[in-house]
């Protein structure tokens, strides 16, 4: 374990089931230059809504905070997070942005990948571990541009696809009230259709946030602005 610790700034890493997890206090960020020893650097700087740390996993191929509500995250080569429906493959090495939300919340983003390759895409994620997660993802299958959304219990996944406009960022959301799970989307971030309700079968201990994924290419950049979190009270 490395520890660094500065005034009102601190950041740890570790090895974490060979993954890269980089914690970061609220007024700290990653600017997510890999010395290619699995570290990155740290400045100062945060995400102005989120209400706690937030951590990366799995190693980015680049990560900046670019303003107090937007950000940065590009995924490497062969990088997904994808379950198939019988449950007998599954591929986790996406790089990921997650924070541990309230117990009910509303948390949006204007996603805006670089689609130079085929599955190529950026999205809001739920996730437990890489058996347990749910997300929303703007996909480039190489002849027109969907969103996907998986919910995926013990390895099992059950899959959607949409066909959307032809534009090349969407905005995407996901509210929790409840036991109750949705997933919305919006080309401008006023207007929003539900995409899917579901219930979350390992809601306990859950983090909310990003991931960027390019399983056929070299590289996916994608920048998540326009971020807003809010939690909700009952």
């Amino acid at each position: 374990m490395i520890l660094i610790k500065s005034f009102l700034r601190f950041f740890i890493l570790l090895p974490f089931f060979g993954m890269t997890v980089v914690f970061l206090s609220d007024n700290a960020r990653a600017q997510g230059q890999s010395k290619g020893n699995g570290s990155y650097t740290a400045d100062s700087g945060r995400i102005r809504d989120l209400p706690s740390p937030y951590i990366l996993l799995d190693k980015p191929q680049e990560f900046k905070i670019l303003s107090d509500n937007s950000l940065l995250m590009t995924a490497g080569k062969q990088t997904d997070l994808h379950n198939s429906a019988s449950g007998s493959y599954s591929k986790g090495n996406a790089p990921k942005f997650l924070f541990t939300p309230h117990n009910d919340f509303d948390f949006s983003a204007r996603i805006k990948p670089v689609f130079d390759n085929q599955y190529d895409g950026g999205a809001i994620l739920v996730y437990t571990d890489r058996d347990n997660w749910a997300k929303i993802l703007f996909q480039n299958t190489g002849s027109k541009l969907i969103l996907g959304t998986s919910v995926v219990k013990n390895k099992v996944t059950d899959d959607s696809y949409f066909n959307i406009p032809n534009n090349r960022e969407i905005y995407l959301r996901v509210k929790k009230s409840g036991i109750v799970y949705t997933f919305l989307a919006s080309q401008d971030g006023k207007e929003w259709s539900v995409v899917r309700n579901f219930v979350y079968s390992k809601p306990k201990n859950i983090k909310i946030g990003f991931y960027s994924q390019s399983p056929m290419g070299s590289e996916c950049k994608v920048e998540y602005a326009d971020i807003s979190y809010k939690g909700i009270k009952k």
